[in-house]
C-alpha cells in the first residue's frame, strides 16, 4: 500500500511586499519587502516535526525565504504532485493566497488542498465559499501540529468537525526538520550586549508572547 505524500507550503509574498505570517496572533501583518526581514516559519516547523516523528513522506517549501513567485511555486508543486498540500493563510495576503491555491487545485485536482492559520477560524465561510480549497484546519496557534478541528464544505453547507485532538508538546519538536528549510536565509544582523554586530537566527523558547503591550489584542 502506497503511503500518502504530503507537501507543507509557506506561500510566497505578494509582489513588492513582505508578509509576517506569525505576527498578530497568526493573522499576519504586511510591510515593504526587505531581504533582511525573512523570519523562520515556526508554524511550518511544528507541522513538519509531527510528520517527521510519525515517519510520513513529506516535503517542505518556504516560498517566502526563497523569494519564489506564484509561478515558481506552481511549477514545484506540479512536479511533486503530492496527495495532500497544506498551506498557511494570512489575512493581509488572503486574496493572493487563495488565488494561488486555486491554481494548484486546478492543475492537480486529485490533490487534497488544506488551508490552516488563525484566519481560517474567523473567515472559514468566506474562504471555503470563494476558493477551491478543500478543507480548513483549525488549531491552537502556533502549533497546528495536532488537528483540533476540520472545517469543510458539503452541498453548500459549512461543516465543522468538533473532535479535539491533544495539543502537540513543544518539547517534541524534531530538530531534523531544520535541515529541510533554507536556514541561512533566516540569518540577520543583530547587536550583542556589547553592541557588537553578530549574525543569528531568532528562535522561540516558549509558548506565547512574554510582553503585555496595552495596544496589542494578542497578548
Amino acid at each position: 500500500m502506497n503511503q500518502d505524500r504530503y507537501f507543507l507550503l509557506n506561500l510566497p509574498n505578494p509582489p513588492g511586499r513582505n508578509v509576517y505570517r506569525a505576527f498578530a496572533g497568526g493573522f499576519g501583518t504586511l510591510s515593504g519587502a526587505s531581504v533582511n526581514d525573512i523570519l523562520i516559519p515556526q508554524y511550518l516547523l511544528y507541522a513538519a516535526s509531527v510528520f517527521e516523528n510519525n515517519g510520513l513522506d513529506y516535503e517542505v517549501l518556504d516560498a517566502q525565504a526563497l523569494d519564489y513567485s506564484s509561478k515558481d511555486v506552481l511549477r514545484v508543486i506540479k512536479k511533486s504532485s503530492p496527495d495532500v498540500l497544506i498551506a498557511w493563510l494570512s489575512l493581509p495576503s488572503l486574496e493572493q493566497d487563495m488565488s494561488l491555491l486555486d491554481e494548484i487545485k486546478m492543475a492537480l485536482p486529485e490533490t487534497l488542498v488544506l488551508g490552516y492559520g488563525t484566519v481560517c477560524k474567523v473567515l472559514s465561510n468566506e474562504i471555503l465559499e470563494n476558493s477551491r480549497i478543500d478543507d480548513l484546519i483549525s488549531g491552537s496557534y502556533p502549533y497546528y501540529a495536532s488537528i483540533s478541528q476540520v472545517i469543510s464544505k458539503s452541498n453548500g453547507k459549512i461543516l465543522e468537525d468538533p473532535n479535539i485532538a491533544p495539543r502537540e508538546e513543544v518539547n517534541k519538536l524534531n530538530l531534523k526538520v531544520y535541515h529541510k528549510l533554507p536556514v541561512k536565509k533566516y540569518i540577520s544582523d543583530n547587536l550583542d550586549r556589547d553592541y557588537k554586530k553578530i549574525n543569528c537566527i531568532p528562535i522561540l523558547t516558549g509558548v506565547g508572547c512574554p510582553y503585555n503591550c496595552t495596544y496589542c489584542p494578542y497578548p
